[in-house]
């Protein structure tokens, strides 16, 4: 596991309720939504994510797909040109 799925887990278990939160654990592939991501909690994670790790996420990122794990979250980080969460 690399630092950028790492910070994404601890970041999302601080927007998830707190036994969810104990569920996701390590686990890179826990669906976030199933956990307690509600829309809401989404955007804060999101601006958390951006914050903590330095990146902006386009527009055209911010979609449903992208949020849906841990890992679908660090992978987009991954692919943004010239970012630091690489």
């Amino acid at each position: 596991m690399d630092d950028v799925l790492r910070s994404v887990i601890e970041i999302a278990r601080r927007h998830l309720p707190p036994t969810s939160a104990a569920a996701l654990g390590q686990d890179p592939d826990a669906d976030l939504s199933a956990l307690g991501l509600t829309s809401l909690r989404t955007v804060d994670f999101l601006v958390e994510v951006e914050e903590r790790l330095g990146v902006a996420l386009p527009e055209e990122a911010i979609r449903a797909e992208t949020f849906r794990t841990p890992r679908t979250v660090a992978d987009t980080l991954r692919e943004l040109p010239g970012e630091s969460a690489r």
